[in-house]
């Protein structure tokens, strides 16, 4: 990465250049008469030399830049923009079953476009940080089951959005802090089948607000801390159930918005040499789940951590 200032700019050019050689090494197991895990990396050059596409042997090599723009407008205001490239190498769909189902996937690829805005304001009392970004995917990884059987399935999408923090110092002892993060996400051209319509784990919006209070108190400090979540519904799997699992009830893959509570008290003294606080996580007790796995009739959810209580002390030697 190269770096020139001129003046209140500064111009970044960088760029990285990455080069895998994998291989796949697959010793049988099973002594059970049939197809199932009857067959090693031998029984993969066969299906390679019939022109199937399985390769036991796969190289991967790229070049990804990354140009940038920084500028300090004064003090208390500060702008940047880049363009960077990413890249993440291709392989095999591992969890099979069969020989013939270890079929190879592409390199995931994304052109990523990102502007922001870092402020203070107030003499220093007020922070806002914006920035709004776009990456472009070529052949985006999703890992879902069809049959049973864990596969690799890629497709080109494009995710825009904003992220926005503001925080405030209302006095010497408290701070108010306020997040915001959106995203617009969408695949882009012919679908498959087994494929959602909406990219999984990318809800629409995402808030936090909360304070922290540090507040002198007999020779220490009183430590306040609370903060509140809310996030919108998202898929939880990347899987055209309707397709994947026909016999499953509509909406099993989709999590509903949720609102998640966390709080702490605590007190810190001798120089900040010992602390001791409580804390609470999900406070509120909140009932959602994050993922889940779909085959067939079947539907298990795995369910986000219930309200965890903890007690620290902590002491700097």
């Amino acid at each position: 990465q190269l770096e020139y200032k001129l003046g209140a700019f500064t111009l970044i050019a960088a760029a990285r250049y990455t080069s895998e050689d994998r291989s796949l090494n697959i010793v049988q197991t099973s002594s059970i008469p049939g197809p199932l895990f009857n067959f090693d990396t031998a029984a993969l050059r066969v299906r390679e030399a019939a022109g199937q596409n399985i390769s036991p042997d796969r190289s991967f090599s790229d070049t990804t830049p990354k140009f940038g723009i920084n500028w300090e407008i004064n003090e208390d205001l500060f702008a940047y923009a880049s363009y960077t490239e990413g890249f993440r190498s291709g392989g095999w769909t591992g969890r099979a079953l069969r020989s013939d189902q270890y079929i190879n996937f592409n390199p995931e690829q994304v052109e990523s476009i990102e502007v922001g805005l870092k402020t203070t304001l107030a003499g220093g009392r007020v922070r806002w940080n914006t920035s709004v970004f776009s990456m472009d995917y070529s052949d985006l990884f999703n890992t879902l089951t069809i049959n049973g059987v864990y596969v690799v399935q890629t497709a080109d999408a494009k995710i825009e959005g904003l992220e926005s923090e503001f925080t405030f110092r209302a006095n010497s002892w408290l701070d108010l802090f306020a997040n915001v993060g959106y995203l617009d996400p969408k695949y882009k051209g012919q679908l498959p089948v087994n494929l959602a319509p909406d990219l999984q784990r990318a809800p629409d919006l995402q808030v936090k607000a909360g304070f922290s209070v540090d507040y002198p108190l007999a020779g220490g400090s009183l430590l306040v801390n609370a903060d509140v979540f809310n996030t919108s519904d998202y898929l939880v799997t990347p899987a055209n159930l309707a397709f994947t699992a026909p016999l499953l009830p509509s909406g099993v893959g989709r999590t509903d918005g949720y609102t998640l509570l966390n709080a702490s008290v605590g007190y810190r003294w001798n120089d900040d040499k010992y602390e001791v606080s409580a804390s609470c996580t999900n406070c509120a007790d909140e009932e959602y789940f994050e993922g889940g796995t779909y085959i067939g009739a079947y539907a298990g959810v795995w369910t986000g951590a219930p309200r965890i209580y903890r007690l620290n002390f902590a002491a700097k030697m």
